[in-house]
């Protein structure tokens, strides 16, 4: 041999070098931190098939397995176990060096396998699948379990190798464990490795040194005293666990055994550690890559097209790849490698140098054309911040106001909010275009501070756009932003008042935003006053469409389906509130407080109409998206009407059913929820409590919502009326106190358009002229109600109140025929004529438990088809979900079989 430790196979081509200290660990320095934090992990390698540890450089991957196995052998922990190690570089990127390499390793492990693959590489065969067949036939004869360590395989970038690899994981013996120690994660060829079993990674948040191992590298290798938790918290922040980073500050360190001074080391703007940087690295770098480096260190994140429009370097790829693969503190950010970091630490240094040998003309330049390219290829909030680096303040906003109120209006509020913060922490004041965008974020987020916002901003917006001017463009958004927030707010009159104003100076140059916010406010206000507010929704409907405003759409087509449900119309607001669900699924926003909404409305109207398992699957969708937004009193509501669909269902019993409403869990929700949100939960426990029968407790959670007997009607929201009605009436004392305002009711509602709300008022008269003893005038409204049923099938307005029970009993109405649960009469006249053929198809597919969809499919109909088929099918059997309805059907045999359990 030409020199100690080195050895040639010989080959007819050429003689492959090994370099023996490869093929066994590193030596371990006796003031090496021992990590037994991540020794516990690899102390664990025979029950696992794969341990990957993959971190930057710097990490201490090496000797973090190095010093575990001196530990291991220390102690002699691991008696009756082999353990091989490769250690990889860049020349061992080839099937015939590699193989080599893993020879030479396993030798003393499998003698005559190893032999043979070298008699193959000397007679310049290279089959390295067949070598490594032999080879793991070789270890599958060993007595002792095996331990294959590789360092640095992120040299590897042949395929063939990687398909080695990945037949020793899939078909190697069952004593075979392998290592690998890289600084880039799996390459895509072998991403099937983290579907077998036994895969243990650790990556660079395991890697990170720790607090108390930060300690010991301070005492034990800088020689510094023990740091206290403040000197330690700092040291950490800064270094963030990057124990190379401490070793190249030490090369500088002060003579002072301060840890603080060690921190101060660790800033790219630090003299001693910029001096040595410059000369004992950088310096080292041919003139053009240093130029590459000192470019683009302003670069967040490095990629090719990037590159090389700050540098303007025809050879950026060139350059970037040897940068690369110089180990220059450059980490692949991503699988294909396409996009790159700078160490942070690195970066400072590279940027510390950069302002030292540039003019601020041409540091402006760099961040101006990182800036252009970020944005165009729609990396904003970078661009930003490379304005905001080289001071273009204007620029700055400039970029916002361009993109800010767009990406809002696409449901992007949480990266507008990032830059309005980005520019606040740079100390530039919000002009009017950027505080309005901010309103808007407040709205569209349905914060509930939204008011108290605008109006805190209130003398900033003066001083930003002067006296009122009602035809402002500016002021015309302002003030609709206002009107909006009194609405959210509970202040319908001031909300009205304020669009009343805009109104007057709409033209077809107002803001998009205005003109269909001024139609929706006035429908969403007047919706259920008249017809002719339904006019108002659809020309707000048009003017989003016209815009391309999904969210507008949806939530304007959410409030025209409250529309259809309030005049009636079941079958119209049960395909308005699938249709926003669909556009909400289109743009994938199902979780926001839209698509909460939507399915709490739909939810509302099935369980109205008696479709309670179609109730529950809309609740259990708003419970869980409201527990992943934090919506507290949304989850709340739901779960409050899921346990009244179970309740009336006949699923469970009173005392387990309703952890929820029988709890003081709601008070201290609605303590702090918005108005109408308090109105809806202290509504749907009232409906609970009243068909629970326990009148006490609907009185109390009444005496919630502060509507006093002779309030006017106008003074509240109709649910809150209603709610108060109903608790007031199960509470039944003093009713002659409701008679004013029960003709104050009768009055207003005669001049609207609310067919729902005639038909609760109607109810609520039955209600009480029964409680009163007027059985005449009870009867009566009772039939005026049961007209109402026939038209929408709202039969739960009247069943929620079991008062009324004796008042049915005694009725003979259609309505009774129609919807068999009303009626207690014998259901045995069903025939099978009262069914189409589609209908009776759907009960077979029922019984053979067909999802709505596989129905759908069958019979080549929607689901919202299907859906409304059942909805027919339970309301003529009177039942009230599929398997009662199969039930039943087997029972009149309308289909085969016998009644089920």
């Amino acid at each position: 041999m030409a020199m100690d430790g080195i050895k040639s196979i010989a080959t007819e081509a050429e003689s492959l070098l090994i370099l023996e200290t490869k093929c066994r660990p590193p030596l371990v320095p006796d003031d090496i931190v021992l990590r037994p934090r991540l020794f516990k992990y690899l102390n664990d390698w025979q029950a696992r098939r794969l341990t990957v540890i993959q971190a930057p450089p710097g990490y201490g991957k090496t000797m973090l397995v190095a010093s575990w196995l001196k530990e291991l052998h220390r102690t002699q922990a691991e008696q009756g176990s082999d353990v091989v190690w490769v250690s990889l570089d860049e020349d061992d990127d080839d099937p015939r060096q590699f193989l080599a390499y893993i020879a030479s390793a396993l030798k003393p492990i499998i003698p005559s396998s190893t032999h043979v693959v070298e008699q193959h590489l000397r007679q310049g065969q290279a089959d390295l699948q067949r070598a490594i067949k032999i080879l793991l036939n070789g270890i599958s004869g060993l007595a002792n379990p095996l331990l294959f360590i590789v360092d640095d395989y992120h040299h590897i970038n042949d395929e063939g190798i990687h398909q080695a690899f990945k037949l020793a994981l899939e078909r190697g013996p069952t004593n075979l464990h392998l290592m690998l120690l890289t600084r880039q994660n799996l390459p895509h060829s072998l991403g099937h490795m983290s579907n077998i079993g036994g895969l243990q990674i650790l990556g660079l948040q395991e890697l990170r040194f720790q607090e108390e191992e930060l300690a010991g590298f301070v005492e034990k290798v800088l020689g510094c005293k023990r740091p206290s938790k403040a000197e330690l918290s700092s040291l950490m922040a800064r270094s963030d666990g990057w124990i190379a980073g401490l070793k190249l500050a030490a090369v500088t360190r002060p003579s002072s055994e301060d840890v603080d001074s060690y921190t101060e080391l660790l800033h790219g703007q630090n003299k001693w550690l910029s001096t040595f940087f410059r000369s004992e690295f950088l310096a080292e770098q041919p003139a053009r890559l240093q130029t590459f480096l000192l470019q683009t260190s302003i670069l967040e994140q490095l990629t090719v097209p990037l590159c090389a429009a700050v540098t303007g370097m025809p050879e950026t790829e060139s350059l970037l790849k040897q940068a690369v693969a110089s180990n220059l503190f450059i980490t692949p950010t991503d699988v294909t490698r396409s996009r790159f970091t700078y160490h942070d630490l690195f970066r400072e240094l590279l940027m510390g140098e950069l302002e030292r040998s540039s003019t601020t003309t041409h540091l402006e330049e760099l961040g101006w054309r990182a800036a252009e390219w970020l944005e165009d290829n729609g990396e904003i909030e970078a661009a930003l911040r490379q304005y905001l680096r080289v001071g273009l303040d204007q620029a700055a906003i400039s970029l916002v106001e361009r993109h800010s109120l767009p990406s809002i209006l696409a449901g992007d509020l949480h990266n507008p909010q990032r830059w309005l913060n980005l520019l606040k922490k740079s100390a530039i004041p919000f002009n009017p275009r950027l505080l309005l965008d901010q309103g808007w974020i407040y709205l569209i987020a349905d914060r509930l501070d939204t008011l108290a916002f605008l109006q805190s901003t209130s003398e900033n917006w003066r001083a930003l756009t002067g006296p009122p001017l009602p035809d402002d463009p500016c002021q015309q958004e302002r003030m609709m932003q206002l009107s909006i927030a009194h609405y959210l707010a509970g202040d319908s009159d001031e909300a009205l008042a304020i669009i009343t104003k805009i109104g007057s100076n709409l033209s077809d140059s107002s803001h998009f935003l205005v003109r269909g916010g001024y139609h929706h406010l006035n429908f969403i206000i007047l919706q259920s006053s008249s017809e002719s507010s339904k006019q108002h929704g659809q020309q707000a409907l048009q003017i989003y469409q016209d815009n391309g405003w999904l969210s507008g759409m949806i939530a304007v087509t959410r409030y025209l389906g409250i529309h259809a449900r309030l005049t009636g119309d079941v079958q119209e607001a049960l395909k308005l509130f699938h249709n926003a669900l669909r556009l909400i699924n289109k743009i994938q926003q199902d979780l926001t407080l839209e698509a909460i909404y939507l399915h709490f409305h739909l939810a509302q109207l099935l369980y109205d109409i008696n479709q309670l398992d179609e109730a529950r699957d809309e609740l259990h969708q708003m419970i869980a998206k409201s527990k992943m937004l934090e919506e507290a009193d949304f989850s709340l509501l739901g779960r409050i009407v899921l346990d009244l669909c179970n309740l009336v269902d006949g699923n469970g019993k009173l005392e387990t059913l309703s952890p929820v409403a029988d709890s003081v869990a709601w008070q201290e929700v609605i303590r702090d929820t918005k108005p109408l949100r308090k109105v809806a939960i202290l509504s749907w426990l009232i409906r609970y409590w009243i068909i629970a029968e326990k009148y006490d407790r609907a009185w109390q959670a009444a005496g919630q919502l502060q509507i006093k007997p002779d309030d006017s009607p106008g003074d509240h929201p109709s649910q809150a009326i209603f709610a108060f009605l109903s608790g007031y009436l199960a509470h039944g004392a003093n009713l002659v106190q409701l008679e004013p305002l029960l003709k104050e009711l009768k009055d207003t509602y005669s001049e609207m358009n609310g067919f729902e709300l005639h038909m609760r008022l109607t109810i609520i008269e039955a209600w009480y002229w029964l409680k009163r003893g007027d059985e005449t005038k009870a009867r009566a409204y009772m039939k005026q109600a049961l007209d109402m049923v026939l038209r929408t099938g709202y039969v739960r307005f009247v069943l929620d109140i079991p008062a009324l029970n004796p008042l049915l009993a005694e009725m003979d109405h259609p309505a009774l025929n129609t919807y068999p649960e009303l009626s207690v009469q014998s259901k045995e006249n069903i025939t099978a004529e009262a069914f189409t053929k589609q209908e009776i198809k759907i009960l077979s597919l029922l019984a053979k438990r067909r999802k709505n969809a596989e129905i759908g499919e069958e019979l080549f109909i929607t689901v919202s088809t299907v859906k409304w088929y059942l909805w027919q099918i339970y309301r003529k059997l009177g039942v009230k979900n599929r398997r009662q309805a199969v039930d039943r059907a087997r029972e009149l045999g309308l289909i085969r079989g016998q009644p089920a359990a």
